[in-house]
């Protein structure tokens, strides 16, 4: 496992996991509260995703083994945030002078290098001043012994009784600590039994200057609809709770619903409901949602339906092999809701009705053109016979990667070829090699 830090617009992000549990808690029975306990900054350098699973394996613990009572997040500074350190660009300025005068006597290119590893340098050693944010989870469940405190982060360990066992492999808990490690802290715990759990952890999360700042997300008008025919979506989750937010969801926007609790039942609920769209979750008792995935693919009235994967691991093995199992998509849980309306939107080529205040207003979804004949248009702008000639190299040789590789590259290098290379990443995403070859082919001018 490896960190990639991006720049992060902070409150957004607490804000959408506050989200998901009061939620959950809700549907449960208990109490959710956040408690920002200082300022906090406004965008900070971390690894988005692997924060996230830590916070999530956190607060699902915490909410799935508190039966009365509630369960508080708290996020702000382990102590008093220190000065922070300059602006980069003065930063580089300042350095840059004193380095090219004090290393004269080499020529400027020598100098600009020199400096350029000052520069480097410095603002590596300027995420060491910051002070570090706590994040804490404390609830009022059923507590863990002294005696079991240490065992809880082994691999495949549970807590308590199996009774208590709803859910779960008991790594959870295991690969949260690895990955706090991997930033440079630990994961801490005090609890008592029958009296709850306090769970926490410190990591440096330096603020972005503000010249690199993200701006925060503008507000949204309210979704309230699509146009045109109502659409089916069935709900395939062994996990009630995931399946109701769903449910909840997407029924406030006009689609009919059906829910499968495992992929036997999801075989069964399909054939009766015939539904546009399927969300898949793939770890489920009885049948997976893989194993679900290619049965259905062989039912005629089926086969075409749109399959769209569910699944908390973060893992490229687990998307690639959906994908091959016959899924349309893949989305990493906890599911986030711009995500996942995109997919809706694209795979059912939707035109999405908003309210603004005034009544509503319709947004013309922009639907990709799916067939090859449609994609060869002469309206959509064909890359260099070169480039073609690489891809289609690639594609002889079934490289998904170096393929989604190349178009990415192509991507960057001109605009107008948008149209092209989304098509060609949806095929590359199926795994649709012979189609592939002949959208390229159609496009070797």
């Amino acid at each position: 496992m490896e960190l990639s830090p991006i720049d992060v617009h902070f409150p957004s992000f607490v804000k959408s996991i506050v989200d998901l549990f009061q939620m959950r808690s809700q549907q449960k029975g208990i109490t959710f509260n956040y408690e920002q306990v200082s300022a906090l900054p406004n965008t900070i350098l971390a690894d988005e995703k692997r924060l996230r699973q830590v916070l999530i394996n956190l607060l699902s613990n915490a909410v799935k083994f508190t039966l009365s009572g509630g369960v508080t997040f708290k996020v702000g500074y382990a102590e008093n945030p220190v000065e922070q350190p300059p602006q980069i660009n003065s930063l580089k300025s300042k350095l840059a002078h004193k380095i090219i005068n004090s290393i004269a006597n080499l020529d400027a290119p020598m100098a600009t290098q020199e400096a350029d590893k000052a520069i480097i340098a410095a603002a590596n050693k300027k995420q060491l001043r910051v002070a570090k944010i706590r994040f804490q989870v404390e609830d009022t469940g059923m507590g863990i012994g002294q005696d079991k405190l240490e065992e809880i982060f082994l691999p495949f360990h549970q807590v308590g009784d199996r009774s208590n066992f709803v859910e779960g492999t008991g790594l959870g808990l295991s690969i949260s600590q690895k990955l706090v490690n991997m930033m440079g802290s630990k994961i801490h715990v005090q609890s008592t039994s029958d009296k709850g759990s306090i769970f926490w952890f410190d990591l440096d999360l330096p603020a972005v200057a503000e010249s690199s700042q993200l701006p925060a997300p503008q507000e949204k008008r309210r979704l309230v609809g699509f146009s045109g025919r109502q659409r089916k979506v069935l709900i395939v989750d062994d996990n009630e709770v995931n399946r109701a937010i769903l449910n909840r969801m997407l029924s406030r926007l006009g689609f009919e619903i059906a829910q499968a609790v495992d992929g036997e039942d999801c075989l069964q609920k399909a054939q009766e409901f015939l539904p546009d769209i399927i969300l898949m979750d793939l770890l489920m008792p009885v049948m997976d949602g893989w194993e679900a995935t290619k049965l259905l693919r062989q039912l005629p009235e089926l086969k075409d339906a749109v399959i769209l994967a569910l699944s908390a691991s973060v893992y490229e093995i687990t998307r690639q092999e959906s994908i091959l199992a016959g899924c349309n998509d893949f989305l990493t849980k906890p599911i986030q809701t711009n995500e996942l309306l995109e997919l809706l939107r694209l795979h059912l080529r939707l035109e999405w009705i908003y309210e603004d205040g005034t009544g509503t207003k319709k947004r013309k979804a922009q639907t990709p053109k799916i067939s090859s004949e449609i994609a060869a248009d002469s309206t959509i702008v064909s890359p260099s016979s070169e480039s073609i000639l690489v891809l289609l190299r690639l594609a002889a040789m079934g490289d998904i990667e170096a393929i989604l590789e190349e178009i990415a590259k192509l991507e960057h290098s001109d605009p107008t070829l948008a149209p092209f290379v989304h098509h060609l990443r949806q095929l590359t995403k199926g795994f649709q090699l012979k189609q592939i070859r002949d959208f390229l082919k159609q496009h070797l001018s």
